[in-house]
């Protein structure tokens, strides 16, 4: 049957953005699907692309970034979002990622590229935010009864943003933190590190 939310959203496979390949030494944990939890995020960085290259040029930094600087083996996330509206394929639906210590194997997650700290998301990308965890329903990844939080809901950031978070408040599911599995030291998985560090020129 055709997957109504999915077909609405326009994903930009690893292929597509030409993302370098996962580190050979450390092999893809499959997720364990369906997963009961979507956690939303910001990357903090500034959003000043305007146009699909620059996006693709953005999605390969942060992926270096993470790689390189915080020695993952791969970009952190399951997928992020540019103010395109496009999906970019991070680590995708099946596979462990890295930035939700204690979580990362019990749900999945979106990463919106920007700063909402002060300024929300624009309407169209909350639109089709939404339109994504529906669509990892639909796909079967995540369960019909989930729990939508914000990053901030597991670990020490401010991730996805307070006036972003502000709105997420209000989304099916929403469960607020601190959960029971929050951990308080994230110095090395926090998306405001990765904005910190390039602006400074520095690395943690």
């Amino acid at each position: 049957h055709s997957l109504t939310a999915c077909d609405g959203l326009t994903f930009m496979s690893r292929n597509q953005w030409k993302a370098r390949s996962r580190k050979a030494n450390d092999p893809p944990q499959r997720l364990p699907t369906p997963v009961s939890h979507v956690f939303i995020h910001h990357t903090v960085t500034p959003d000043q692309c305007h146009n699909q290259a620059a996006y693709v040029a953005a999605v390969r930094s942060m992926q270096d970034f993470h790689m390189d600087n915080r020695n993952w083996s791969d970009i952190g996330y399951n997928f992020l979002m540019g103010g395109d509206g496009r999906i970019y394929e991070a680590r995708g639906w099946y596979t462990v990622r890295a930035h939700t210590l204690g979580m990362n194997d019990k749900s999945v997650n979106l990463a919106l590229m920007g700063n909402y700290e002060s300024v929300a998301p624009p309407k169209k990308m909350l639109d089709l935010a939404q339109k994504w965890v529906e669509c990892a329903v639909e796909k079967g990844v995540v369960s019909g009864l989930y729990q939508l939080h914000g990053h901030r809901d597991q670990t020490c950031t401010s991730s996805p943003g307070q006036a972003f978070y502000d709105i997420i408040k209000s989304w099916k599911y929403f469960k607020g933190g601190p959960l029971d599995t929050y951990i308080h030291n994230t110095n090395l998985q926090m998306p405001g590190n990765y904005a910190r560090d390039k602006l400074s020129g520095g690395r943690q």
